[in-house]
């Protein structure tokens, strides 16, 4: 069977490569605890232009996602790290084909999340006067708010890296 199309994952996958984003969403993942799939979906809707969230469209969200996110992406990734450097009496080296699934295995599950982040937020209506600059800065000072947490200006530094690489010159 093969998967329907999916915007928000394209999107997803053509911005992470771009100078600077992967490092930058590592590290706000690592500082702030983000959901890097909930990070990219804030700059998502800005760049199509779809209606700023609410309040209660991200406590939705969070409601939605957080459980796998929590559950299964996270814990994939604690796996996959906690095999890096071995898991004695297990070499690293030993470790290191498991690794490698785990890492295949954690992607599917980024792309599941993403698929549910599209399905949920797919049919908000594309109306606003705001740029999708403005969309993307609100929806991500909404995200932090929601998970209890203030950018300091390293973070910020890595939100307008990744703001920059998807509004690069001008506001589509």
């Amino acid at each position: 069977m093969k998967d329907k199309p999916n915007p928000f994952w394209d999107f997803s996958i053509d911005l992470y490569p771009q100078e600077g984003v992967k490092p930058a969403c590592l590290a706000l993942q690592t500082s702030m605890g983000v959901d890097v799939n909930i990070l990219l979906v804030c700059y998502w809707l800005g760049a199509h232009k779809r209606t700023p969230l609410t309040a209660d469209d991200m406590a939705g969200i969070l409601a939605y996602v957080d459980p796998w996110h929590q559950m299964i992406v996270k814990g994939l990734r604690e796996v996959r790290q906690r095999l890096k450097s071995g898991f004695p009496p297990v070499s690293s080296q030993q470790s290191k084909a498991l690794r490698q699934e785990i890492l295949r295995t954690d992607l599917q599950a980024e792309k599941i999340e993403q698929v549910l982040l599209f399905d949920l937020l797919s049919d908000h209506p594309a109306t606003s006067s705001m740029t999708g600059r403005e969309i993307a800065a609100s929806n991500l000072q909404l995200y932090l708010s929601a998970i209890g947490v203030q950018a300091t200006d390293n973070d910020q530094s890595h939100l307008r890296t990744i703001l920059e690489r998807v509004f690069p010159e001008t506001d589509p």
